[in-house]
């Protein structure tokens, strides 16, 4: 098996390293993309049974409507608004989500995990997304962020008792790859892939990628 470290330090480092975090960085997003949308959705239809937050409902969705046809100012107008006045309700919740969704879309990352950092800060909320949002933040400053301010993020997010541990070592190890540290992607692989209690799917990229990476 090749060592892909070794070919990193040749020419094709950037173009591998593209290629493995396209590959795999998809499924770590897709899975929080349908935490978002299951817990979200569940604890929507919960408050607007229990709750008719109708009116929240409505601003919700014309949002959407909005940024469907390509008005986005107004459309974000709309969701920050809906975020201030519905505050940690499942509409106030759901609409920030979304709103730095677009903005990630539009290439504006720094304004995303601003939004992303409201969510994971805010105590009115429950763990499962504050934690969603902090890994999203995460992913948006993989390019551009410090090493230190990046593990300082991952800390509380990989704990044993932390709702999304296995996805936030997952992203670790990635991010690991993507710096060139070996050893510490390696330990981090190793220890997802034997993991009996990791999601399956993770245990299987954990492999996956430890044979890619030599280890």
């Amino acid at each position: 098996m090749v060592d892909i470290f070794k070919e990193v330090e040749e020419d094709i480092r950037k173009d591998r390293l593209t290629e493995l975090w396209k590959r795999y960085g998809a499924y770590v997003i897709g899975s929080l993309v349908l935490i978002v949308l299951g817990t979200g959705g569940r604890v929507a239809w919960q408050d607007y049974r229990h709750n008719t937050r109708l009116a929240e409902a409505t601003e919700y969705y014309a949002a959407l409507g909005m940024l469907e046809k390509g008005a986005s100012e107004a459309a974000r107008g709309s969701l920050r608004e809906l975020g201030d006045n519905a505050s940690a309700t499942a509409y106030g919740v759901l609409g920030r989500f979304r709103l730095a969704a677009d903005y990630r879309k539009s290439g504006d990352d720094a304004a995303a995990i601003t939004v992303y950092d409201y969510i994971a800060n805010d105590n009115g909320v429950d763990r499962l997304l504050r934690d969603t949002a902090s890994l999203m933040a995460i992913m948006a400053t993989l390019d551009s962020g410090s090493t230190a301010a990046l593990e300082e993020r991952f800390t509380p997010l990989v704990q044993d008792d932390a709702p999304l541990r296995y996805s936030a070592r997952e992203l670790e190890a990635v991010y690991a790859i993507k710096t060139g540290d070996k050893e510490r992607a390696g330990k981090l692989l190793a220890a997802l892939k034997d993991d009996p209690d990791a999601p399956t799917g993770v245990r299987q990229r954990a492999g996956e990628l430890l044979g890619m990476t030599g280890g």
